[in-house]
């Protein structure tokens, strides 16, 4: 999964801090909805990068979540996943700005599954890109360089309460 984005502030290490260059990811897993247990990582918690797909069966992978807030203007921040699922430790947050700043590249999240006894992998691709004249973001799901879906922010967060902006830089 390769991903980058001009962003003000990464969270890190435990805490929100700066950033001046790009943010890129490169090669790494994600968790899935029903993961197989194969052990234990950081600080001890379960890796979900692991599942069992039977024959003629499917899966989910998990990459981000969405969240909604508005301090001074609105925003959203995006948490993409790790290995060690949904709960903990998440890979990256992106703080996404509306309105008074833009993104002005795409964000891209290329996914690619592979697998024992799997003919050919399979290529899921991602895209966020945000639309100026909407003042929104537009987020675009591909399977094999297919466009499936798309979905704008404000529809997928319409029923999501705004978060508390604590601890998050402005």
């Amino acid at each position: 999964m390769d991903y980058l984005v001009p962003i003000k502030y990464v969270f890190r290490d435990g805490a929100w801090k700066p950033n001046t260059e790009r943010v890129i990811v490169r090669s790494e897993a994600l968790p899935w909805t029903l993961p197989v247990y194969i052990g234990k990582g950081q600080e001890g918690y379960e890796y979900k990068h692991v599942t069992h797909i039977p024959v003629r069966g499917s899966g989910k992978v998990v990459l981000f979540d969405i969240y909604k807030y508005e301090y001074g203007s609105k925003k959203y921040l995006l948490k993409v996943h790790s290995e060690y699922g949904t709960d903990v430790l998440p890979r990256v947050l992106l703080k996404l700005p509306v309105e008074q700043e833009n993104l002005e590249d795409e964000l891209e999240f290329e996914i690619t599954i592979s697998a024992e006894n799997l003919r050919r992998s399979t290529t899921a691709k991602v895209v966020v890109k945000y639309l100026k004249t909407k003042k929104d973001y537009l987020l675009k799901y591909y399977v094999n360089k297919n466009l499936v879906e798309s979905f704008s922010f404000k529809e997928l967060t319409k029923d999501i309460k705004e978060l508390e902006p604590k601890g998050i830089p402005y």
